[in-house]
């Protein structure tokens, strides 16, 4: 196989700056197409950055207002092509905003900073299972993986002893292969291989993202793929993405933290985000606007946005969507829906919970929906009403969880909410 002058997934020269001579680079601009060359950098903390002399093709530059507020449109979104010097295939730098470019107007360059860039080339062996391997980032010291793995020390004769690490191990051969450790502090590196009998070759390219929100689901941090290396017979495809900072819900995560990780119901949740179902897509805005909310410097806020997911979740799954026009689609009633819900994906652990999750959701919802007054950040609000109100919020979020598992197939799962206010 053709060795990539890029680095690989999992390997440790991801973390060392590197810099490529660009023989050719292409993009579009204002309905003119520019070529140069340039060099194009990798530092694993800021990411890719390019900077290249380039020289305009086709008609004249069209006028252009700067400055103001604008919305980004989806014409502003730009694909980069690059052929590094030795590699002499294009490189693909996808969705990258240009627009108020004065670099490229008034100098006739580009410098620009970029998140994401593709390789590929073709494969010259044919294994019987779609592999790869991926990094990836935002494992903290919290989470436990399931399996242990050890590593050998050996200085000429001698054995100077055994490191034990983390790792985790999915042994399925007629379905797939997986297997981890955890590298440096933050960072976990998995390889797998997916049965061509059972995977789509698209799949193959969704398994790795699909393994990233599994574990933040899991893990209650917004874990990243960093680095991807996929096998799909006849090509290898290799994408690197700059690191960007980890949010965690803390408290509010989906799941009570539990060691070590449950691989089982993590190899059910890659499954199940890979095939990429109306249900998966809806239990990835759930986790999402989770941490929208977790991120809110007022309390208020924070309920509102947490509350507002239950009544989403219910009018996308059931398709009752919102009609301010309409009387029958401003409001849709929450208890009988969340029962249809139970039906409709066959779980009754929920059921019994069912009532609360309505009384939580009315409570923190309707006082911030509909306030008589907006709290300021500086002003008191009492230790009884704040504990009771986390707790709310806690209940809810774990019951979002459980969501997430019944709409996901799972139902070997025994609902634990917290019993107690905190302080």
């Amino acid at each position: 196989m053709e060795r990539y002058p890029v680095l690989h997934a999992g390997i440790h020269d991801f973390f060392e700056e590197q810099e490529l001579v660009i023989d050719k680079v292409q993009f579009e601009y204002l309905e003119g197409k520019y070529t140069g060359k340039g060099i194009l950098t990798w530092n694993p903390d800021k990411g890719f950055n390019l900077q290249s002399f380039v020289t305009r093709h086709g008609p004249s530059m069209l006028s252009e207002s700067f400055g103001g507020p604008r919305m980004i449109r989806k014409s502003d979104l730009k694909t980069i092509r690059m052929i590094p010097r030795r590699y002499k295939r294009w490189i693909i730098a996808p969705n990258i905003k240009l627009f108020e470019r004065w670099d490229i107007r008034m100098e006739d360059r580009l410098s620009i900073n970029i998140n994401t860039v593709i390789f590929s080339s073709p494969s010259k062996e044919k294994p019987e299972k779609y592999t790869g391997r991926g990094l990836y980032y935002g494992i903290g010291k919290n989470i436990v993986l399931p399996d242990s793995v050890e590593k050998a020390i050996i200085l000429g004769n001698w054995s100077m002893g055994e490191s034990a690490m983390e790792g985790i191990v999915l042994d399925e051969p007629e379905y797939q292969l997986v297997s981890g450790r955890r590298i440096r502090d933050k960072y976990l590196e998995l390889i797998w291989g997916l049965d061509a009998s059972y995977w789509k070759r698209s799949h193959s390219w969704i398994w790795p993202q699909a393994a990233a929100y599994a574990l933040s689901i899991l893990t209650g941090e917004s874990v990243q793929l960093l680095c991807r290396e996929v096998n799909r017979g006849s090509r290898i495809y290799v994408e690197m993405r700059r690191p960007r900072e980890i949010s965690s819900l803390g408290i509010l995560s989906p799941f009570k933290a539990t060691y070590p990780l449950d691989k089982i119901r993590f190899a059910n949740l890659v499954e199940f985000f890979t095939k990429n179902s109306i249900e998966a897509k809806v239990c990835r805005h759930i986790f999402y606007q989770m941490l929208e909310a977790s991120s809110q410097k007022s309390w208020q806020a924070c309920e509102l946005l947490l509350s507002s997911i239950l009544e989403a979740t219910l009018r996308t799954l059931q398709k009752k969507p919102y009609h301010p026009w309409k009387r029958k689609g401003r409001r849709i009633d929450i208890k009988q829906n969340l029962r249809k819900f139970c039906q409709q994906y066959h779980t009754s652990q929920l059921v019994p919970f069912c009532n609360k999750a309505h009384e939580v959701w009315e409570r923190i919802r309707h006082r911030n929906a509909h306030p008589d007054w907006l709290y300021l950040e500086t002003e008191p609000i009492s230790d009884e009403w704040k504990s009771e109100s986390l707790k709310d919020m806690v209940f809810l979020s774990r019951f979002y969880g459980y969501m997430i598992l019944t709409l996901s197939g799972q139902r070997d799962f025994t609902p634990d909410f917290p019993q107690k206010p905190f302080r």
